[in-house]
């Protein structure tokens, strides 16, 4: 009896559709690590660099003016609607300070709290002459826990409460469920009735995803991304690094 053509070819058919997907796969895989390698270098880098005095400041403007190399339309400045659509975002510092600094990031990032430490010494020793605005651009196909932590931070920031709310999830990064976010609104002694209904309802899912568009429109790609004065820097800021900004536009 003949067999069904359909029938014996099915199973190669079959199988290249498997290896072709395996090949995808591992090409999306290769560049996702090739990614994570680059931004390491880059963040690295610019942290070594404000740290010993090399980076070049100069080529901040003061008036508030980055020109970003290689694009004549990737002007960032401080007035950019973008970056400057920060009216209901947590800040902190003089409304007067010489220095405005604008972060994007993301609470599960990892670059992120490794940057923490360095912009708590930032407003601890340089308060007086810093305003820190803080703006969510969560990266949930990296990072499932970004949305929801920083939909909590706003439902905290709601009760006041939003720079000790910040610091916690940073120093427990890796617990960020529902349930971690409502114990620390507990630990913190916030109204707990009135911040669950906040965080169960998604009050302010939509404001979130209005800063990661904002980010987005604004030229951000990754987390942490500063905009100083309207300067544009990407990556991890370490505390020599912060000393040497506020040396350059605070006097």
């Amino acid at each position: 009896m003949q067999s069904n053509p359909q029938t014996s070819e099915t199973p190669p058919q079959s199988h290249r559709r498997y290896g072709w997907f395996k090949v995808i796969l591992l090409i999306m895989l290769i560049g996702l690590l090739s990614f994570a390698i680059y931004f390491v270098n880059l963040t690295k880098n610019i942290g070594e660099q404000l740290a010993d005095g090399t980076y070049d400041l100069s080529t901040f403007a003061v008036d508030g003016q980055s020109h970003i190399e290689g694009s004549e339309s990737a002007v960032i400045s401080v007035a950019d609607t973008h970056v400057v659509n920060f009216a209901n975002d947590p800040a902190i510092g003089p409304l007067n300070a010489p220095i405005t600094i604008v972060a994007f990031e993301d609470f599960q990032c990892p670059y992120c709290e490794a940057a923490f430490p360095a912009v708590k010494a930032l407003l601890n020793k340089h308060g007086d002459k810093v305003r820190f605005i803080y703006r969510d651009f969560p990266i949930s196909a990296l990072h499932p826990d970004a949305q929801l932590a920083a939909e909590a931070g706003a439902c905290a920031n709601e009760q006041g409460q939003f720079w000790p709310y910040h610091d916690r999830l940073y120093q427990n990064q890796d617990h960020l469920s529902v349930d971690d976010l409502k114990r620390y609104a507990t630990e913190l002694n916030l109204e707990v009735d009135l911040f669950n209904d906040c965080l169960d309802t998604g009050k302010y899912s939509s404001e979130v995803q209005e800063d990661l568009q904002d980010g987005i429109d604004a030229g951000v790609t990754g987390t942490p991304t500063f905009f100083i004065n309207g300067n544009v820097v990407s990556g991890v800021i370490n505390e020599q690094g912060f000393d040497q900004i506020v040396e350059y536009f605070g006097n």
